[in-house]
This record gives structure tokens, sequence and C-alpha cells, in this order.
């Protein structure tokens, strides 16, 4: 069986795409399928910011607090690039009107949930990423994900992860009952109040606050199956990598935070007065943008990644391969029997 590694958290956009390609391979990835004209060399899918929802992770009005549950991910293909070896890269993007798109849903178990910190450990789940000839993928709404034809896929095994509130972080009393945090005292100032979930542009989510925060996942994934008319070469390992700087983040900058995703649609902590906060204690149960009530609560968060590939090798370089460590053992056993 074949294996899908989505590793993340690397240091910085450029320094992702360096590190991605770290010990990977270069890939034909053809843009156009069974078509004439779309082959290319390339070294990393690079995904637009996307989103993903971790469905009743913050538990419900009586205080339940669930041990696991599910994290839905979709994004866009933004672009593959080529990274030469010698330095320099080429940029190759999908034909004009056609895309790529992701989605994964990951089970996951926590530890920590309602404090700063949530440890997290990925239970298992599935990955897909689809070929559509027609570009209709609508970050506001959500639709258009998952469709038209299915080019890889692959069954989720395990990982780990965590998730840093820096909202809750800087307003947590320093010593019980003296009112001093991190940010009375002015050594916090970033996430100390709620602001707006959607600042990518207008607000599309109707007021929705959240708390500020960021985190990271490693995912490793078996991949069961790839369509070879897109993946000309065969695939080994894949490495799935979140940019730091947008990776698990709140509140939404470089993307819309969507009304669906993956088909949920996202339930914020309702507040008895004010708008619901993304991340807020589900103490009154949970609600929509649109006011539709829920007795669980959601959390919201925008992603960004990079896929590097690993190839398996051609029979004639296992062959090679063979030849030259059996070519050691017998420069090994004659040194031994000298």
């Amino acid at each position: 069986m074949k294996k899908l590694l989505l590793a993340s958290l690397v240091t910085g956009a450029l320094g992702m795409a360096g590190q991605a390609n770290a010990g990977y391979s270069d890939i034909v990835f053809d843009f156009n399928g069974s078509a004439a004209g779309g082959a290319q060399t390339i070294s990393i899918f690079d995904w637009l910011p996307g989103n993903a929802l971790s469905v009743g992770s913050l538990g419900d009005s009586t205080g339940a607090i669930p041990s696991t549950f599910s994290t839905y991910y979709q994004a866009s293909l933004g672009s593959a690039v080529y990274n030469a070896p010698g330095g320099g890269s080429t940029t190759y993007s999908p034909f004009v009107g056609t895309e790529f798109t992701v989605q994964a849903e990951i089970i996951e178990g926590q530890v920590g949930i309602g404090t700063s910190t949530v440890g997290l450990t990925v239970l298992g789940g599935s990955f897909s990423i689809y070929y559509d000839s027609s570009k209709d993928a609508n970050t506001v709404t959500g639709a258009g994900y998952g469709d038209g034809v299915l080019i890889l896929s692959g069954t989720i095994d395990s990982g780990t992860g965590s998730f840093t509130d820096q909202t809750r972080q800087g307003n947590v009393e320093l010593i019980p009952g003296s009112g001093l945090t991190l940010c009375s005292l002015g050594i916090q100032t970033v996430g100390c109040s709620p602001v707006l979930l959607d600042q990518s542009g207008a607000d599309d989510q109707n007021g929705v606050l959240t708390h500020t925060g960021n985190g990271s996942s490693t995912i490793n994934v078996e991949v069961t199956y790839q369509n070879f008319d897109f993946f000309k070469t065969l695939l080994d390992t894949l490495n799935f990598g979140l940019n730091e700087t947008t990776n698990l983040a709140d509140p939404f900058a470089q993307t819309n935070p969507s009304d669906q995703v993956f088909g949920h649609t996202p339930f914020y902590s309702k507040q008895l007065a004010g708008s619901p906060i993304n991340g807020g204690d589900c103490t009154q149960g949970g609600i929509s943008e649109s006011g539709v009530v829920s007795r669980t609560c959601d959390f919201h968060f925008q992603t960004d990644a990079s896929t590097a590939f690993n190839a398996v090798p051609e029979p004639a370089s296992l062959a090679l391969l063979g030849i030259g460590l059996a070519a050691a053992g017998v420069t090994r056993r004659r040194k031994l029997g000298a």
C-alpha cells in the first residue's frame, strides 16, 4: 500500500517550499489529464488558503466536551512549482476555466479544550483531490469543492497536532482572583479581544467574531488510488505541509470563511448578547451566521498548505540499487576476510 504523508508547520512560505521539496522527488503531472499539452515536471503543489471546520469540538450547552470529533478541510490549487536543482523555480497554473480541489475528513482526539492550548491526536479519516473542467469553487458559499474527476484518494492513518488560542491565553488570570492577565498588564496585545472572523475583504459572516489563534498538525495517509492521466509518475509518499503564517489560523485574512465546509455549516458559540464568537465557550449552544441554532459548537479556521512528492523508483533503478548493495556486501566481506 502506498503512503501519503501530510506533515505540517514549517517556517515561512519560502522556507515551506524549500523544506517540502527536501528529500522528495520531482514528478510529471498533467494539468490536462488525458488531453495533450498539459504535462509538466513539478516539485510541489501550492494550495490556496482554504477552510477547516472542527465539528462539535467545543462541546455543547450541557458542558459536555467530546473526546473525538471530525475536522473537515477544503481548498483549491493555486499553482504547481518546479524547483530547479541549481536554483530558481518555474510556476505552472491550472488551465483557464479549470480547477483542482482537495477535501479531507480528519478524525481527531483532543485534550485541553477550553484552555489556551489544545493537543490533538489524529485517529483516521479520508483525503481526496479532484479535477474539474468547470471552475466553480466558491470561497464564500463553500460550494464547488470535491466535484469533477477524482484523481487521488487515500485513508488517513495517524498524526498529531495542536492549536493555541491567544485570546484565552492572554486573558487567563496569572494569580487566581487577582484580575491580572497578560492582556491587562500589556504584556500581550494581539488577540486580547475577539475580532471579526472574516477579515478578507468585506465581512461575509454577518458580524461573527472570533478568538485569535494558530496551530499545526501532522497527518499520515495511505494512498489507495491515483489517476495516471494526471499523476504520470507512480507516487510512493506525499508531504502536505502547512505554512506557518496562516497555518490553522484565526481570523481569516487571506480567504473567506465559507458558509459550508465539506457540506457542513459552521455553528459558532452563541452569546446572550452580541455576535456569535468562533472559539468561545459553548454554554448557550451554537448558532450559524444566518441564525440557525444548534446544541453543539464548532471551531472554524483558515488553512494554507503545500504538497511535495516522493516517487516510487523505476524498476531499473531498483535493480541498480540492488547491485550496488550486493557490491557493498562483497567489499565488506573481503575486508573482513583480509
